[in-house]
């Protein structure tokens, strides 16, 4: 058996070269690839991590299970292990995680210490031997059988954070159990260093009870975390709360993959996109092989009028599901309609029936056009005309490029 690792990153550069380079010279035979998933660092994390030999995936998802999630669908090794940048595995990770699947064991973790002297934080680390819920968590690394990772749905892109609570709980309702291995990983205790460790504790547990119990949704737990470690100051709680919502797509930036060519038709196809599902610009998409399944998701008459070579109609307003019947679970998949937004939610849904490789093509159409790729009509013939929604959105075509109709 052979571990991928996958490692979501941001703002990483301080660690992450230092992190594949333990990664690799510990794993040795046993690891099949490190694959960093970069959220768009403004820092030297890409260049490092890919000078240190890892595969980088770039994204526009800039929250870490949505990373995750795109890390785990290009691993080629039967088991996934999901480390945190900053965090530094045992050194007996890789032999420790083939012997635990020889045992019969699907997933798993390990227990952690914090690279502090503290009493505190070692009182804290005492707790990581156990496999309550509560104790479990991202700084703890974790491993699991890949095709069981896809079967149990992921990550939940929705969980900015609590996302391997949220996983764990499903695994525990579907009848999994997970092994919590004795080998110790070393964790950073800057958070700690940063704050007092009884406010942290405060806000951990305030945090897991709400989710717990399902009195907030993750984007505003995000929130009140951090209310709670800096109480005094409502400057820094709005530029937390401002910067949460940018990590998830609400706000444009300018890092983001595969940006349109006009920055006007980007910062609007942005405006309207949440970003929450993977997504490829047209450039991608035009060098993808032909076993990719391309999916239009307009209405029929928009369709009719003109569509990329090759896509089938699945509709948006009546999402015809029957067309998936016989597709493989793994087979690419990448969805379409003016400039992303309806496709955004038909990849949700496809991603919900178990499809673990469907993208949402960023700009969708309108970019297509106009780079001048070709468009064909009804009766798979080339043609220039091109279906704009609405005279409204038909601003956004080049008029050069495209004979608009509405």
């Amino acid at each position: 058996m052979k571990i991928s690792v996958v490692i979501p990153t941001l703002n990483e550069a301080k660690h992450i070269g230092r992190t594949i380079t333990y990664l690799k010279q510990y794993g040795g035979e046993h690891i099949a690839e490190i694959i960093i998933v970069d959220g768009g660092s403004s820092d030297d994390t890409v260049q490092h991590a890919s000078d240190a030999g890892a595969l980088v995936i770039r994204t526009m998802l800039k929250c870490r299970g949505a990373q995750m999630n795109e890390g785990a669908r290009h691993c080629k090794g039967d088991i996934l292990y999901f480390v945190h940048a900053d965090t530094q595995p045992p050194t007996t990770y890789a032999n420790d995680i083939i012997a635990a699947f020889a045992e019969g064991w699907l997933m798993g973790n390990f227990q952690y210490r914090f690279d502090s002297s503290s009493l505190l934080l070692h009182f804290n680390a005492i707790f990581t031997r156990f496999s309550w819920l509560f104790c479990q968590g991202g700084d703890k690394t974790f491993f699991i059988q890949r095709n069981l990772f896809f079967s149990l749905g992921a990550y939940d892109p929705e969980h900015i954070v609590m996302e391997e609570y949220d996983f764990l709980r499903r695994a525990k309702k579907a009848g999994y159990r997970w092994v919590v291995l004795p080998a110790k990983c070393v964790v950073s205790a800057r958070k700690y260093n940063n704050n007092s460790w009884i406010r942290v504790q405060i806000a951990n547990i305030v945090v897991y009870k709400l989710w717990q119990w399902g009195w907030a949704k993750p984007k505003r737990l995000k929130e009140i975390y951090w209310k709670i470690l800096y109480p005094y100051s409502l400057l820094f709680f709005v530029v937390s709360a401002l910067l949460s919502l940018s990590a998830c797509g609400i706000s444009h930036t300018s890092n983001r993959l595969g940006r349109c060519q006009d920055p006007g038709f980007d910062k609007e196809v942005s405006s309207w996109l949440r970003f929450k599902v993977p997504a490829i610009d047209v450039d991608s998409l035009r060098n993808m092989s032909t076993s990719v399944l391309l999916l239009d998701a307009r209405e029929p008459g928009e369709y009719k009028v003109s569509h990329l070579p090759g896509a089938i109609h699945c509709g948006y307003r009546h999402f015809d599901k029957a067309l998936l019947r016989n597709t493989p679970k793994s087979r690419p998949i990448v969805v379409y309609c003016s400039i992303g937004y309806r496709s955004e939610k038909i990849v949700r849904k496809i991603s919900k029936m178990g499809f673990t490789n469907v993208t949402n093509l960023y700009g969708s159409i309108f970019e297509w056009a106009n780079r001048g790729y070709p468009l064909v009509d009804d009766d798979n013939q080339p043609t220039n005309r091109l279906h704009t929604y609405n005279k409204s959105w038909g601003k956004w075509v080049k008029e050069d490029k495209c004979e608009k109709v509405h």
